[in-house]
Parts: structure tokens; sequence; C-alpha cells
């Protein structure tokens, strides 16, 4: 299991130098000059700290108890029932049920957001109405024709290694605070455990301390999707890199119990792992510093780090021999994934794996057929017999 990690991308000396010299922080970004795309308007989110006070509150809270038991986390659909449940305390405070009228006017909240996003989560919203339309008659369930068309999935973008080494190389440069010094230091280990080992970004961010066994280069995965734990070995690269960082996090004074999560938020007054907004604000600083951007001027998915991952070892199991039908089970082990056949949506036929597969069939491509013995097989003598005699009767024609 462990030849299927990755060992930490090289980063060459010219990207170095050029990392170096842009030492200035990063300006924060106000919501005013944040891209439109990324602005939340109308998603109909609760407030913090709210809690089920609507009449069918009781009913979303059971749905999701009982969603749950079946080894699912359900936090999304958690958070868009809370707006729902808030949005009915607010416009329709009489309801007992989610009436069609009452859905339109909260599906119009949700028309600023991406059509797949909107569909999502009135989709989350029509599977709460079919379970109590399972358990009582006269339920409204919201017609799925009706619902905004979803949009093609983009195709993800594969990162080279040498990609991948700059974008780390100007992690360098993201901005630190007393109480927290290795935050650079920290988001580099991340990420090159997203890509090296091809982990989740969620299972990164719930990485614990007492998680990581850095003498046998071992992570231990904890309840990641479906509720499934998995043992992930590190390659010895990324295990002496690991090794460094603990090491320089207990000469700083950061906290290092076995609870303590991996990538620290940075506040002293709690031990809390940094949420999924400010890990994916500095992916895409990163990335455009290193200038790892589309014709849109769009960085990467985090989630591209996990296609790359696979399609990288895929390669290198090319490169050392082995067979593919050897190498997909322990991938699809290694990446915590039920068995193979789910592991080919990450794989994708890119130009370095087609040299690779075309360099370990060379040998049997270089054979002629003429040179290869054949056995004797009489139903091959006879079709040989009688191609010779439609031969003779074609030239006695002529």
């Amino acid at each position: 299991m462990r030849e299927i990690a990755l060992p930490v991308p090289k980063v060459s000396g010219k990207r170095s130098a050029k990392a170096k010299k842009t030492t200035a922080p990063p300006s924060p970004v106000s919501a005013a000059e944040m891209p439109a795309s990324h602005r939340r308007r109308g998603a109909r989110s609760a407030p913090t700290g709210w809690v089920w006070r609507s009449h069918i509150g009781a009913d979303m809270r059971d749905f999701l108890r009982l969603r749950r038991s079946l080894g699912r986390q359900y936090m999304g659909h958690e958070r868009v029932l809370l707006g729902l449940d808030y949005f009915l305390c607010r416009r329709f405070p009489n309801a007992r049920t989610l009436t069609a009228p009452a859905f339109e006017e909260w599906a119009k909240g949700l028309r600023s957001l991406c059509p797949t996003t909107a569909r999502m989560r009135m989709t989350w919203v029509r599977q709460f109405c079919r379970h109590l339309s399972r358990l009582r008659s006269g339920v409204f369930v919201p017609d799925l024709r009706t619902f905004p068309k979803e949009l093609p999935h983009a195709a993800p973008r594969l990162l080279s290694e040498a990609e991948i080494a700059g974008a780390l190389t100007f992690t360098s440069v993201l901005r630190r605070n007393r109480s927290n010094p290795l935050h650079p230091r920290t988001i580099c280990m991340a990420f090159t455990l997203l890509y090296c080992c091809g982990l989740r970004h969620g299972e990164v961010r719930r990485l614990k301390l007492g998680d990581i066994d850095s003498k046998n280069g071992v992570l231990r995965v904890v309840a990641s999707k479906f509720n499934k734990s998995r043992m992930v070995p590190m390659s010895s690269s990324v295990t002496r890199e690991m090794r460094r960082y603990l090491n320089a996090r207990r000469r700083c004074g950061m906290p290092c119990q076995a609870e303590s999560p991996l990538v620290w938020n940075g506040y002293p007054s709690r031990t809390d792992a940094v949420t999924a907004t400010p890990f994916w604000m500095n992916w895409q600083h990163v990335c455009r510093l290193a200038g790892l951007v589309d014709s849109r001027g769009r960085p990467p998915r985090l989630h591209d780090l996990r296609h790359s991952f696979a399609v990288e070892a895929l390669r290198r199991g090319y490169g050392r021999g082995r067979e593919p039908n050897a190498v997909l089970p322990r991938l699809a082990r290694y990446m915590g994934q039920a068995g193979a056949q789910f592991t080919h949506y990450y794989l994708k036929f890119t130009e370095p794996l087609r040299c690779a597969a075309a360099e370990r069939t060379r040998p049997h491509r270089s054979r002629s057929p003429e040179s290869q013995p054949t056995a004797y097989s009489p139903a091959a003598d006879l079709y040989r017999h009688s191609r010779s005699i439609t031969c003779q009767r074609q030239e006695g024609d002529r």
C-alpha cells in the first residue's frame, strides 16, 4: 500500500527564488471586491445558533436523524433545512406543513446561485417532502421538472508535479500571526497531504495530531465518508516532512495535544481546525501567485488534487511494471473507496498515462505475426485449401 503514496513534489530553483521575492502578505479581499460568483446572495441561510422553531422543525430533525443512522453526515442538508425552517418562521409562521406557495417563495431566494447549486438544495428539500409523504397523506412534493437545469460538470484540472511544487512554494507568503507562526508551513503540509496521499480536503481538516504516526509514517482517517475509517501510509519523503513540521510545532509552543487539529485555525482561545472557506481561499491565493489559472482566471479546485493523485499513482504503477488490474484495487482501498469501479471516476486518460501504457505494451507489439510460431489447425488448413481453389477458378475464368 505504501507504493501508492506519492513523494513530496520537487521544487525547482528558479521557482523557489521567485517565491522568495514575493514576501508581501496577501491583502484581505473585501466583500465588494470579491467576484460575484463567490458571494452568497439570497442563499436562504439561517443565522448562527438557530434551532428548529417552525411547525415542521421536529419532522426535519427526525428526517436528519434517520438519514444519519444510515452512515451519512448530511451537514449540507441540515444547513439547507435550517434555512427553510428560519424562512418559514419569518414568512409563514402559521403554516403547519410545507405548501406549494411557500416552497416557490423560498426558491426565489436561490435564483442568484448557480443553477446546479440551486437544484441541489431544492432536491434536498424534496427528499424531506418525500419522506413525509411516506408517513402521512396530502403532503406537497415539489416537481423535479420545475427545478433549474443542472449545468454539465466541468472536467477536472489535472496538475503536474512541477505545478503542485510551484504552488507549495508560494505558501511561504501566506499571512502569519503571533499565536500561529507556522501558518504557512501548516497550509503547505495540508496541501502536500492532499496531493501525495489523495485525501479529501475534509479528511485533512479533521486530522488530529493523535491520528498521525510519524514514526511509522501512517495516517489514521477516522469516520470519513459513509463512516468508514482507514489507515493511510505516507511515502518516506512525506514522513520526513511531517516529522520536521511536528518538531517545529513543539518548538514554537503551538498546541501539541493528541486532540489538537493538524490544520489549526490560530485562535489562542480555542483549538479548532480551520474551516472550509479559509482553507479554500488559501489554495486560491497560492494558485494565482503560481499562475495556475484557466482562460477565465479561475484556479483549479481543491478536489482536483485528488484527481491528480489518482492519475499519477496509476502512471507510477505502469512505470514500475505493475499490472493495472492489481494496482486499481489497492488504489481504491488507499483512497477509501468501496471498489475499483468507483476509482474510474478519478482516472483520466492523459498523455503521460498514454505514453506509459504504450511503453508497457511495446514488447508485445514489436513481434510480427510471421515470427510467432503457430499451432496446426485443421480449420485453418481447410480455409487455405478452399481459398487456393477459388483463386485457381478465377484465373481459369479470365
